[in-house]
């Protein structure tokens, strides 16, 4: 089960539409440049899932980062019943209760660790 809460569920939509961007452009390159990718780049197939994995959550993390930045800056205004006083009430926006705040972070530690796992990956598995 997804959840979320506010503008959450972008994380999640964001992400899916960064694999899909990924995974059209190593069709074209493969489809209409002739290009076997591993094999240019002389890795096992392994490695080039790792490297693939890298590229998707950098994408993602680059990608959902302005969403959270311009959520960051805005907010709901209130007034307080008492003083009459108003105040800016931050967004409560989380996805997989995580607050969104984190998740570019997560996204880009995630990368990098898929990135040098790629390095450890045997070139001869594949």
């Amino acid at each position: 089960m997804i959840y979320w809460t506010g503008w959450g569920f972008w994380v999640f939509a964001i992400a899916m539409l960064n694999i899909f961007f990924v995974s059209i452009g190593l069709v074209i390159a493969h489809e209409i440049f002739n290009m076997d990718l591993s094999a240019v780049a002389k890795t096992s197939s392994d490695q080039f899932y790792a490297v693939f994995l890298a590229t998707w959550l950098l994408l993602s993390a680059v990608t959902t980062y302005p969403l959270v930045w311009h959520r960051s800056r805005s907010g709901i205004e209130a007034t307080d019943p008492r003083t009459g006083r108003k105040y800016l009430v931050p967004h409560d926006d989380s996805f997989m209760f995580i607050r969104m705040k984190y998740w570019p972070t997560i996204f880009l530690v995630l990368a990098v660790v898929a990135f040098i796992a790629s390095f450890f990956l045997s070139a001869e598995s594949g």
